[in-house]
């Protein structure tokens, strides 16, 4: 979650600032760390990686996203699911070959 001022900086720039963002990576992996298996966590790692450029990393986590899903049922597993897969579909990922 940002803060006021990452907030505004956010409006004013258009981006969040790399320092939040490698602060929020920090955080995301000490808890991965420590449970490797929560959909949550894993997708908000890949998104933080996509929107720091590191498309690598961001598709290892989108991917993993797309197989972790323990509860179908569940409408927030659904929408992680999704959101990653719509990541996965960006420029960024598609590959022609």
């Amino acid at each position: 979650m940002l803060d006021p001022v990452d907030k505004e900086m956010e409006k004013a720039f258009g981006s969040v600032p790399n320092a939040s963002l490698e602060s929020a990576l920090e955080d995301l992996l000490a808890a991965n760390s420590v449970a490797t298996d929560e959909i949550e966590n894993t997708v908000f790692l890949g998104k933080t990686y996509d929107a720091m450029g590191l498309h690598e990393n961001a598709e290892t986590y989108l991917r993993k996203v797309l197989t972790m899903s323990r509860e179908p049922e569940c409408a927030v597993e659904r929408e992680y699911v999704k959101e990653a897969a719509k990541i996965l579909e960006s420029e960024n990922y598609t590959k022609d070959s």
